[in-house]
């Protein structure tokens, strides 16, 4: 172990470089990626339009064939880095798993399209994966997520400044927004790429420039709020799910004992409210649901898309029935849900090559939990500053949300991020375990307690 100039200990020497020009072309793709995403996609800012409204092949064929083309640039780029050495410690779970896309593809009922869906989804989950193990594996880590993380508030920034200046381009809910369909709750077009990652990274940027505030502090500051804020204008139950439990990483790494409060108030609220849990489990009636009875569905239907998907896979256990078929499956089962369920759309797509997939995503968030309770035990030990337990957050959440949507397509760029941020999780402890390159996420706390 070797001393820092600053004397705090480090891991021992930083060999690979990313090539300045790479590290340049590859956060400006993410960049764009972020940017086009949650802003220019929709342009002219319709009123009325909504992420609900991307239905058909018709509404995304622009968002499709740009965020692939994004995917295909960045494995160019990542090839020509001058860190593909790192390469060598890509997850290989992913890896089998892509390759099983491309090998089933050509046999199914519509090669044609089963083609092009598995191009997509491999392009997707290489690039991320790359990129990841990349970035995490060599110097400039820290920066390179700092970077992302600009693009994030930036372009929620714009999107806000688009929908006070502009009427009826985002649902404010409540009635305020009349144009469109939902009136009971908020729809941010600028939260397309999920806020849980700005939300995040902002924090990450709190507590790294805690004690000495500036610019960076006060944008991070105000992201944080805004985005809580408007989070819980949504009402969405997988995104203020994420943002807590983003909340709980940072508070388990800086401030236990609130947590511990805080754990036990709810333990505590939970237990004057027996009948409301009670309630809540009774109203999820699987048997009658998966009978065929949908009114019985306490989920606006998500249950009845999950048991779909999971009847294609019991018709198809070994090879699965493509991604085709599955998805047609889900569309003329009627199913009201606008997600395809991360994890079931592969069982029923893959078969039990999609545990190929779980694997991954497991190993992904075993190396979050580890990050998140790994700190020194003793004076000069490891520890992980907050961008790597920005980062532990993202792959936990990205675990949970993968429950309802996340990972089932190859073409949102939400679903690149979680992929990447369960790799970055991943290679990052992997790093930090063989005490080799690229750890700069470790080390560059700054605690303000």
């Amino acid at each position: 172990m070797t001393s820092s100039p600053s004397g705090r200990a480090s891991l021992g020497p930083l060999p690979i470089v990313l090539a300045p020009a790479a590290r340049l072309l590859l956060i400006a793709l993410v960049a764009a990626g972020i940017l086009y995403n949650n802003v220019l996609r929709w342009y002219p800012f319709a009123a009325g339009f909504s992420v609900n409204d991307l239905t058909g092949l018709e509404s995304n064929l622009a968002g499709i064939v740009i965020n692939v083309a994004i995917y295909g640039s960045l494995l160019v780029g990542v090839l020509c880095s001058g860190a593909s050495a790192l390469l060598a410690q890509r997850s290989m779970l992913i890896q089998s798993y892509c390759l099983y896309l491309a090998i089933q593809a050509p046999f199914r009922s519509d090669p044609v399209n089963e083609v092009f869906r598995s191009f997509a989804m491999i392009s997707m989950l290489l690039s991320a994966d790359w990129l990841a193990t990349v970035v995490i594996g060599s110097r400039g880590g820290v920066e390179f997520i700092r970077r992302m993380w600009w693009a994030l508030v930036t372009s929620i920034f714009i999107g806000l400044v688009i929908g006070v200046v502009l009427d009826d381009s985002v649902n404010w809910g409540q009635g305020l927004s009349p144009s469109f369909k939902n009136q009971y709750r908020a729809e941010f077009f600028f939260f397309y790429v999920l806020p849980q990652y700005g939300f995040a990274l902002s924090v990450s940027v709190l507590v790294a420039t805690f004690k000495r505030p500036g610019v960076q502090f006060v944008v991070a500051g105000a992201a944080t709020i805004i985005i809580a804020v408007l989070v819980g204008r949504t009402m969405t139950r997988t995104m203020i799910f994420s943002l807590l439990l983003i909340v709980v990483v940072f508070l388990a790494r800086y401030a236990r004992k609130t947590l511990g409060l805080g754990v036990a108030a709810i333990i505590l609220a939970a237990a004057q409210w027996p009948e409301v849990i009670r309630n809540g489990a009774a109203s999820l009636r699987v048997a009658e649901l998966f009978a065929g009875d949908r009114t019985v569905d306490a989920t606006n239907g998500r249950l009845f898309l999950v048991l779909t998907n999971l009847q294609s896979f019991a018709d198809a256990p070994v090879v699965g029935q493509g991604a085709v078929v599955a998805r047609q499956r889900v569309e003329d089962s009627g199913s009201i849900a606008r997600s395809e369920h991360g994890y079931s759309i592969h069982l029923a797509s893959s078969g039990i090559f999609a545990l190929l997939l779980f694997g991954f995503v497991l190993q992904g968030a075993a190396a979050g939990i580890r990050i998140v309770w790994h700190w020194p035990r003793r004076p000069g030990g490891t520890h992980f500053g907050p961008f790597g337990l920005g980062i532990a957050a993202l792959a936990l959440a990205s675990f949970g949300t993968g429950f309802f949507w996340t990972f089932s397509s190859a073409t949102s760029f939400y679903d690149w991020a979680a992929v990447f941020f369960m790799s970055s999780a991943r290679a990052l402890w992997d790093a930090s375990s063989s005490r080799s390159a690229g750890l700069d996420l470790v080390g560059e706390d700054c605690n303000p307690s």
